[in-house]
C-alpha cells in the first residue's frame, strides 16, 4: 500500500551530471557505516505533518533483511520541516538537507547523498503500509536485467488513486507507461537512474519549464529509451 498527492524542487547540467547537494544534517538514530538496500528521498516543501506521517511509515517497509535510510530534501522558507524531525522518533537515521525550488532538483540532491542500491522518491504526503520494498527488491535481487519495479497508488479507502492502473504484472513500454507507473510508487536501481542523468530540473513541480509535471514519467521513458527494464 502506498498512497499519494504531489510535493515540489530546478535541471540537469550541460553535461548530465546531477549537480552536488548542499550540506546535510542528520536525524535520528547514528548512521550505520553498513550501506543501506535502499535510499528514500524526498522532495519537500511547506508539509512537516504529512510528511512526518510518511516518514513514520518507513518502519512498516523495514525487516531484518531490508535496511533503509530517508533522505529529507527541504526547500521551505522556514524550519518547520527541520524541527519535526528533531522531534520525531525515528525507527531509522533520517539524513536532512535544504536544496532550491523544484522538485526534481531535490530528488537529484538527494539521489546523490543517496547510499542503498535501490532508490524511491515517495512524495511527501504518501504513506507505506508494509511489504512493498521486500517484494520489490527481492524480484530485482532475482531479476538483474529489471532496473525498475512500480506498483499501484491507492487513496487511503483502497480504490485505485490518480490513475486507471493496469491490474496485471506486465513490463513497461512507451504505450501502457501512463497506466503501470508513477514516481512515488517505483523502486529503481541507483546505477540505472544515475546513468541517464538523474530527473530533468526543467520538468516538474516547481521547475522553470513549462512542464510541472510528469518528471517521473521522462524518467522511465529515458530509462526504456536506454534499453532498461521496468
Amino acid at each position: 500500500m502506498i498512497n499519494s498527492v504531489d510535493s515540489a524542487y530546478g535541471d540537469t547540467s550541460a553535461d548530465g551530471q546531477i549537480p552536488p547537494a548542499d550540506s546535510e544534517r542528520l536525524f535520528g538514530p547514528p548512521q550505520s557505516a553498513v550501506s543501506p538496500d535502499i535510499s528514500f528521498v524526498v522532495s519537500t516543501i511547506g508539509r512537516p505533518t504529512a510528511l512526518g506521517a510518511m516518514v513514520r511509515s518507513i518502519a512498516a517497509e523495514l525487516s531484518d533483511s531490508i535496511r533503509a535510510e530517508p533522505i529529507v530534501v527541504d526547500q521551505s522558507d522556514d524550519d518547520g520541516t527541520r524541527r519535526l524531525l528533531a522531534e520525531t522518533e525515528l525507527a531509522v537515521p533520517c539524513r536532512y538537507l535544504r536544496s532550491g525550488i523544484g522538485v526534481s532538483a531535490g530528488r537529484n540532491a538527494g539521489l546523490r547523498l543517496a547510499r542503498g542500491h535501490y532508490v524511491m522518491f515517495p512524495d511527501d504526503d504518501v504513506w507505506f503500509g508494509g511489504g512493498l520494498v521486500d517484494a520489490a527488491t527481492r524480484y530485482l535481487d532475482e531479476h538483474t536485467e529489471v532496473v525498475g519495479y512500480s506498483v499501484r497508488v491507492t487513496a487511503a479507502d483502497g480504490t485505485d488513486s490518480q490513475l486507471r492502473w493496469s491490474h496485471r504484472p506486465q513490463f513497461v513500454h512507451p504505450r501502457n507507461y501512463h497506466r503501470t507507473t508513477i514516481g512515488p510508487a517505483m523502486v529503481l536501481r541507483q546505477d540505472a537512474i544515475v546513468s541517464v542523468g538523474g530527473f530533468d530540473e526543467s520538468i516538474g513541480t516547481g521547475s522553470p519549464g513549462w512542464y510541472g509535471a510528469c518528471e517521473d514519467s521522462d524518467l522511465v521513458l529515458r530509462l526504456l529509451e536506454s534499453g532498461f527494464k521496468v
